[in-house]
């Protein structure tokens, strides 16, 4: 046992080294067929390379662990301490390097490592960053078009809703919610950015499902709260206010209910006429990028974007039964960093295996089925045969 775990350090020790000499020999495979120097030299003067960025969580076994802290649990489990990993990939959904962060880390504040990263252990310098809007925030954009993190950076990520309505208020004339019902996308330029207008029908039914089961969670706590002050259990503004502050905003729904407070008095309503204003906007999402038309149109801008799926596949990859990061067992800070790394390493392998198995994996669209069933039955299938 003191072994693996000797050898699970000695991993996270050489990570940065593994890690970057595995993204030059893909480099290396990529460019087999032509002259290195030369199109190293074309791709830093011309070529911006993709990058995808992502995170996840991960929970723990025990409580000593000093990366383990309670955080925005993605794992759906109650209780559990967890670590967040951050996942660096190419275009292709690559996996490039990773990062364990503490659990209570927040995704923004971990972006600009990342650059930081591939501008000088990967050598990128003109790069362009994709990460999700919870990702690249405004503060995060406002750093990189700045040049806080560096030159030739661009980006591409979506809009969060309150930014949006944000936008539709600055921008009323030339944003009008009937643009995003057209067939083609559409498109519009403020300062340096751009910002390209997208719907999804499918997702407008789930948007408003998801809007109306926040309200109603608030509202019942607002209504517990109402109980309490008409009972008499609660009657001071202050405790009234302070219990009001735990609720209102958990789920980010307060701009929708109108709350009055006075000592021994409490009532609220929902702002039918703002929830309304939401509802239009059902099924859409924004995109903004840095990079100008001549560069990227706007169809390749959100398929750019879209890529991003291959970050949350390498994640369902590394979370199920393929791979098994979880649950982690080790308490020590360096093992559960070389307990990722190797889950990384892995899931460098399965990738591969992907590539190379894809006719045998690629499913009939009419019922689902594949010859070769699934990757993990391909590995048990080859346990049979001795070398």
């Amino acid at each position: 046992l003191d072994y693996w775990y000797d050898t699970l350090s000695t991993l996270y020790h050489n990570q940065e080294t593994i890690e970057t000499e595995l993204y030059e020999k893909r480099r290396e495979r990529k460019e087999e067929k032509r002259n290195r120097e030369e199109e190293r030299e074309r791709e830093e003067r011309e070529e911006k390379r993709v990058f995808l960025y992502d995170i996840t969580s991960v929970y723990l076994e025990g409580k000593h662990c000093p990366l383990a802290s309670f955080g925005y649990n993605r794992d759906g489990k109650k209780g559990k301490k967890q670590i967040v990993v951050g996942l660096l990939t190419d275009e292709e959904g690559y996996p490039l390097a990773t990062e364990v962060f503490t659990g209570n880390t927040n995704d923004q504040t971990t972006v600009g490592e990342q650059i930081k990263k591939l501008k000088e252990r990967f050598k990128a310098k003109r790069l362009i960053f994709i990460g999700d809007r919870g990702m690249l925030t405004s503060a995060r954009i406002e750093e990189i078009e700045s040049g806080l993190l560096g030159s030739g950076i661009d980006f591409i990520t979506a809009l969060k809703r309150k930014d949006l309505m944000e936008l539709l208020a600055r921008q009323e004339k030339a944003l009008q919610l009937g643009l995003f019902d057209q067939p083609n996308l559409a498109e519009f330029r403020e300062g340096n950015r751009r910002y390209v207008l997208c719907y999804n029908p499918n997702r407008k039914v789930k948007d408003a499902a998801q809007r109306e089961k926040l309200l109603w969670k608030t509202e019942q706590k607002l209504l517990q709260i109402a109980r309490c002050v008409a009972g008499g259990y609660l009657k001071s503004k202050d405790k009234i206010l302070h219990r009001l502050y735990k609720w209102i905003d958990r789920w980010k729904m307060e701009r929708f209910f109108q709350v009055e407070v006075e000592e021994g008095k409490f009532s609220y309503r929902r702002k039918e006429e703002e929830i309304e204003r939401y509802s239009k906007l059902d099924g859409c999402y924004v995109l903004v990028t840095s990079l100008p038309p001549e560069e990227l149109s706007k169809e390749e801008v959100e398929i750019k974007y879209k890529s991003l799926s291959q970050v949350e596949q390498d994640f369902r990859t590394l979370k199920s039964v393929d791979l098994e990061i979880r649950p982690v067992k080790h308490w020590k800070e360096e093992q559960v960093r070389g307990h990722v790394f190797l889950c990384s390493l892995a899931l460098r392998i399965t990738y591969e295996a992907r590539k190379m198995l894809l006719p045998l994996l690629k499913r009939e669209e009419n019922n689902h089925h594949c010859e070769g069933k699934s990757l993990r039955e391909i590995w048990e299938d080859l346990k049979r045969f001795s070398i």
